[in-house]
């Protein structure tokens, strides 16, 4: 018979196949069982909910939580996919946190890193940390969903697409820390000690080198999309399978030394035109940039604290348990 497989078997083998059968019955009950009698945090439970163009899940009795990202990403939708490639087709996963431990041990990611969110070019999700120890929500998710945005258009070219690139304009779309960035960048600049954007083209700096990266990054892609066809027109161009290289010379008929180039030259120039210099004297500027310094200054101290006192709790629950 077409389609079909015939098994024959003696009455010894029936027998031994019926003792089989048993056997694997009482150890599928045996699992049942267990699952049954696990805590509830033993087991992944995850609940869904969805809009227009996301899935979102959410641990159970968070669901107030998960409306507020799904509005939240619907709202970031809006702003960020008309300036890049309209919007996606289907809806894309957005898993969120309420507790920082699991965010952690889902991610990977080192306990003292400052990430609340990640997203992912294999399965183009994300996973956002809503337990708002160091971030809103808000900004994150708008972070991430330009990242993602980003891997649906270039596919497996998204490897190719310059680290600077890739989170200069997630910074820029997400809207996120405007004012630091400002201040880390013009402290650079001022002091000569900008970083090369040759230097992160595969990868970012640890530590406080971190910040200047994500903030040169930011201004100079901003610096690019004065031109916002220009970059798109960049982007599509290395997804099709040019180089970076090849693409910015194509698009914008300069090196990306060239722009580089240019780009600092702006710097400069607006050092001279810029807020301090018309604050009406060089020394209420000094004491204005002094002040803001102080304030961002104090906002990482405050994050640093959190991040004690959050590993400080984490290392007494352990011990109690």
């Amino acid at each position: 018979m077409r389609g079909s497989l015939l098994i024959f078997l003696d009455a010894s083998a029936a027998t031994v196949l019926k003792y089989a059968y048993r056997k694997m019955f009482v150890l599928l009950l045996a699992i049942i069982c267990a699952a049954a009698a696990a805590p509830s945090g033993a087991v992944d439970l995850w609940r869904g909910m969805e809009t227009l163009h996301f899935a979102v899940y959410y641990r159970p009795g968070q669901q107030a939580l998960a409306e507020r990202a799904a509005a939240d990403a619907e709202s970031a939708l809006a702003k960020i996919a008309p300036r890049l490639w309209g919007y996606p087709k289907g809806r894309i996963p957005v898993y969120v946190y309420h507790n920082r431990k699991e965010f952690i041990a889902d991610t990977g990611i080192p306990g003292r890193e400052l990430v609340v969110g990640v997203a992912y070019s294999a399965g183009e999700l994300m996973r956002i940390d809503g337990s708002r120890y160091f971030a809103e929500i808000s900004p994150v998710i708008a972070h991430e969903l330009t990242h993602i945005l980003l891997y649906k258009r270039m596919g497996s070219r998204i490897l190719s697409v310059p680290v600077w690139l890739n989170e200069g304009l997630a910074v820029m779309l997400s809207g996120t820390a405007e004012l630091p960035s400002a201040l880390i960048l013009q402290q650079a600049a001022s002091t000569g000690s900008l970083l090369s954007m040759k230097s992160l083209q595969s990868s970012f700096p640890s530590g406080s080198l971190s910040d200047l990266a994500y903030a040169q990054s930011r201004s100079f892609v901003e610096y690019l999309s004065e031109q916002p066809s220009k970059l798109l027109r960049t982007l599509d161009a290395i997804a099709e399978g040019s180089s970076p290289e090849e693409a910015f010379r194509k698009v914008y008929g300069k090196s990306i030394e060239e722009l580089e180039l240019a780009w600092r030259q702006s710097l400069a120039a607006k050092r001279g035109l810029d807020w301090l210099g018309l604050a009406g004297t060089i020394g209420v500027g000094v004491l204005m940039l002094f002040g803001l310094y102080m304030a961002y200054r104090g906002v990482l101290l405050r994050k640093r604290r959190i991040i004690e006192e959050w590993e400080e709790e984490q290392s007494e629950s352990q011990t109690a348990v």
